[in-house]
């Protein structure tokens, strides 16, 4: 008995699967990006004097070239990064944002998967 297989049409159809599921995981993390960035805005612990940092943070999803779907929130003054790790960390707000929107990105994360009937996230 043989089996013969098309393999192309394998390909193509895993192809499509994964084509698709990550536009729905960018939808997903770019709602998630806004969302974050609107919490970091609102909630950042320090007092303003121009309102530059507060108006720099920004929120993201992005795809890189490695494939992977990037999403977080980032400070874009350069002394974003003293406000973050400084201070004994009194002043951050981007780590425990997106600490704090985690299991959020992860639950969206595995519907888009599952919204084309696919693979389960563990």
């Amino acid at each position: 008995m043989e089996l013969k297989m098309d393999m192309v049409k394998l390909y193509e159809s895993i192809q499509d699967l994964f084509n698709v599921t990550r536009q729905n995981i960018m939808e997903y993390g770019a709602g998630i990006g806004d969302e974050m960035e609107y919490f970091a805005k609102r909630y950042a612990p320090w007092t303003d004097r121009t309102g530059n940092a507060r108006r720099s943070l920004k929120g993201f999803c992005e795809a890189r070239q490695d494939r992977a779907v990037y999403i977080g929130v980032l400070g874009g003054m350069p002394y974003s990064p003293d406000l973050e790790l400084g201070y004994g960390k009194r002043y951050a707000i981007l780590v425990p944002t997106v600490e704090g929107y985690a299991p959020k990105m992860i639950d969206k994360i595995r519907a888009a998967v599952a919204q084309e009937g696919g693979l389960t996230i563990v």
